[in-house]
């Protein structure tokens, strides 16, 4: 027997649960070393903006999941709970757009660490660019009907 879209959607938010808490924690370990930097004045102004970005967003695509489970659990059941929504559509949006986000930060990491050279950075963005353009295109597609 064969394990339906439901129960893996089920299983994939309950994991999903487990790393976002995780996450939250490694967030706030990072922010107290970040706090430790501006104590000795090397703080990165960009990496501090880029990694509260990225948790923002991480948070407001596990926000839109988690009401997605609660509201589909409450008025159906497990029955149609992979079913793509609205809300699931704009979570998808965000969760591109962490995507997005952890790629700017690792491409500027390597245009510093590179001394700026073009050459480094340039096959890291266009990829980066191109990914984020075909899932906001599908889930812009969803979004529309």
């Amino acid at each position: 027997m064969g394990l339906s879209n439901d129960i893996a959607a089920l299983t994939g938010f309950a994991c999903e649960c487990v790393l976002w808490g995780a996450y939250c924690i490694l967030f706030l370990i990072s922010l107290g070393l970040l706090y430790r930097r501006t104590q000795c004045g090397h703080l990165n102004a960009t990496l501090l903006v880029m990694h509260c970005l990225l948790f923002t967003t991480c948070t407001a695509h596990f926000a839109l999941e988690f009401n997605h489970f609660y509201t589909t659990l409450r008025a159906t059941g497990v029955p149609g709970f992979a079913n793509e929504t609205k809300p699931l559509a704009a979570s998808d949006i965000f969760i591109s757009i962490s995507d997005l986000l952890g790629d700017a930060v690792l491409i500027y990491r390597c245009w510093f660490l590179w001394g700026d050279h073009r050459w480094i950075v340039l096959p890291l963005a266009l990829p980066a660019i191109a990914g984020f353009g075909a899932c906001s295109h599908n889930s812009r597609g969803l979004m529309r009907n």
